[in-house]
């Protein structure tokens, strides 16, 4: 019983592309991988310090990546014999991580306002995108890794240029803080979350929103989204964690 979904204080969570597990993470410092027919916890890792803020599966499922406040991402090995990687490339808490489409890339935001760009197989530094004001809680890339979105305290969702390092676009229409962001895995759009309980849908090529709704009674800390865009799991502050069968 003490291994529900329920009852951990789930923080962030990922869905693997098999649809079979979900990886979730939270306040006691560990990591959880389940197997959505029987929610229970299937296996526990152990290393990060401080409260776990993002975790993610890379594209062929074989590492998970995950965001401390103890300002460290750390990539795990699950079912190896292969160490744990720590990067400690902040200077404060990390909020979130993500893997480029090729498994090349890391991509890292966190309250020193920086996203920043790593080589996955290395963890040598590629680069940043400045220019929010405030902490960064998601930065995700785009399939053909030519975009990055990202949202955090200063209530704006803004899209990078990967290889120019410059914003192209950017909504400030929020009344809230964005918790989570990421791009649609199969229509030109983007999707974010805030502290204000909702999802909202935006429509990149007319700039505008289409879609907007109040997910979770409490505050929207993550969401995943399948990759076929079939499915999409969140999780709020309220330890719910839902599954739906669309993205919206």
């Amino acid at each position: 019983e003490g291994d529900q979904l329920s009852r951990l204080q789930p923080w962030s969570v990922s869905l693997i592309l098999s649809r079979k597990y979900i990886v979730s993470s939270g306040v006691d410092n560990y990591l959880s991988l389940w197997n959505i027919a029987n929610p229970k916890r299937n296996l526990t890792l152990d290393g990060h310090t401080k409260k776990i803020s993002a975790v993610t599966f890379s594209p062929n499922a074989h590492i998970i990546a995950s965001a401390s406040f103890d300002n460290s991402v750390r990539l795990w090995f699950p079912g190896s014999s292969i160490k744990p990687k720590v990067l400690k490339g902040h200077t404060a808490p990390v909020r979130s991580v993500d893997f480029f489409r090729d498994g090349s890339t890391l991509l890292t935001a966190g309250d020193d306002k920086s996203i920043k760009l790593w080589d996955s197989e290395s963890l040598k530094f590629k680069g940043s995108f400045l220019g929010h004001t405030n902490w960064v809680r998601s930065a995700k890339s785009n399939l053909d890794m030519t975009m990055v979105c990202s949202g955090g305290e200063d209530k704006k969702l803004v899209i990078w240029d990967v290889e120019k390092r410059k914003e192209v676009q950017k909504y400030d229409c929020f009344d809230a803080a964005l918790t989570c962001t990421a791009f649609h895995p199969t229509d030109p759009t983007v999707l974010a979350s805030t502290a204000d309980k909702t999802i909202s849908m935006f429509d990149l090529r007319h700039e505008q929103i289409v879609q907007h709704y109040e997910a979770h009674p409490g505050s929207v800390n993550s969401f995943s989204v399948h990759p076929e865009g079939n499915h999409m799991v969140s999780v709020s502050n309220n330890s719910e964690i839902k599954v739906k069968q669309s993205t919206i």
